[in-house]
């Protein structure tokens, strides 16, 4: 099965990379970056791309002969504390313009694609309500995961997402500093994040679309000690 993979230098992203290159479900995994991986993180894997991209809003036709044969998708990618039109342009123009495209993937295979996108607990799909706190980013968030949804439901037999909308994330082991989050909202570790995440891609959900904090946990935690990802 082949991946692909947006944000694997960050935090979460990274952990999502770690996981599909360390099982045999995953045969190819493609990363879209805008820099090379660190040597530490997949060095010399065979299973893995890289394709370096400028611009995220375009996938040339080179581009997409890399994509070819992918079954899936895990985005990741995303800009914290930008500046509004970043914020816009990284958080809502980016996947949507991903989704597109893969949409096309999805087209010429005799399965729907799946797309696996990472938003958060605090995203807003209503743009009415009131905010006090981060009120134009909770909603940009909030109305791409509408936007996804409503795209998934116009392409029924090629393409289909899910929302992963996780609480506060914490390391593996160690003390981490967002622990003190779990006073204020549910927390998961990066790794049964990542197993979750990894997992929607692979095999989907028919019942489930929109994925809370606590299944998320639930789920990746009961993969791991199952003993399927490691």
């Amino acid at each position: 099965m082949k991946v692909i993979i947006a944000g694997a230098t960050g935090f979460i992203g990274s952990e999502v990379l770690r996981k599909c290159l360390a099982v045999n479900k995953f045969t190819s995994v493609v990363v879209l970056s805008r820099r090379p991986l660190e040597d530490g993180l997949a060095k010399n894997n065979p299973k893995l791309k890289v394709v370096l991209m400028n611009d995220f809003a375009n996938y040339t036709p080179e581009v997409l002969s890399e994509l070819s044969g992918a079954v899936c998708c895990v985005w990741a990618q995303g800009a914290p504390r930008a500046s509004p039109e970043v914020d816009r342009q990284v958080n809502f123009e980016y996947p949507l313009a991903a989704a597109r495209a893969f949409a096309s993937i999805g087209a010429t295979s005799a399965k729907r694609f799946r797309f696996v996108y990472l938003s958060g607990i605090l995203a807003v799909q209503d743009q009415q309500k009131k905010l006090w706190i981060a009120e134009s980013s909770r909603h940009l968030r909030g109305q791409l995961e509408v936007e996804l949804l409503n795209f998934a439901k116009q392409q029924p037999n090629r393409f289909d997402v899910y929302i992963a909308r996780p609480g506060g994330v914490l390391k593996t082991s160690g003390v981490s500093p967002m622990a003190v989050l779990g006073l204020f909202m549910p927390t998961l570790r990066v790794d049964h994040l990542a197993v979750a995440l990894a997992e929607l891609a692979s095999r989907g959900d028919d019942a489930v679309k929109v994925w809370e904090s606590d299944p998320l946990s639930a789920r990746g935690k009961g993969l791991l000690d199952s003993g399927e990802y490691c």
